[in-house]
């Protein structure tokens, strides 16, 4: 996760902060926001902070995103772009599956970019279980590798990710 200040402002005179998610991740919706999980993966690195001065992040922690204006709503997810479930009860959060969770309020926008197409729905990687399938909104015919939040916020000392501060 990488954040970047918008040199525009929003539509509402308030800075703007990108938070960029690249690579895989599980976008758990809340009442208020999304848990994101980050799947232990060998060999991936999970490192947040300002663009080239991320720190590397904890196993097992769970960080909350502070400093940001939270949306009013939850922004729309395109289903035939990103892999969206609905209607599951249950989340393995276990340590053997889930590295670190981050905490982040509704964003004003999402945005995905960088895609892989994935005509088919088919791979081993594209590929959910028969458990999953009943569950997704639309089969994607591309998933998107980054996706960008963006939200508002007042002082960019205030941009925090528990203790890592992300303006400075």
């Amino acid at each position: 996760m990488n954040t970047t200040q918008s040199s525009q402002s929003s539509t509402q005179g308030s800075p703007q902060l990108n938070v960029i998610f690249h690579g895989m991740f599980a976008f758990v919706r809340g009442s208020d926001g999304y848990e994101v999980l980050t799947p232990i993966v060998k060999e991936h690195v999970f490192k947040a902070g300002k663009l080239k001065g991320e720190s590397s992040l904890i196993e097992g922690h769970v960080y909350r995103l502070k400093g940001v204006t939270p949306a009013a709503s939850e922004p729309k997810i395109d289903p035939h772009s990103n892999a969206v479930i609905s209607g599951v009860r249950g989340v393995n959060r276990s340590r053997s599956k889930v590295f670190c969770s981050i905490q982040v309020p509704f964003p004003d926008g999402i945005f995905p970019l960088d895609f892989i197409l994935n005509p088919v729905f088919e791979g081993a990687g594209a590929d959910p279980d028969s458990t999953t399938i009943p569950h997704l909104e639309a089969r994607p015919n591309r998933i998107s590798e980054v996706l960008v939040f963006t939200y508002r916020f007042g002082h960019l000392n205030a941009l925090t990710l528990n203790g890592l501060y992300l303006g400075t």
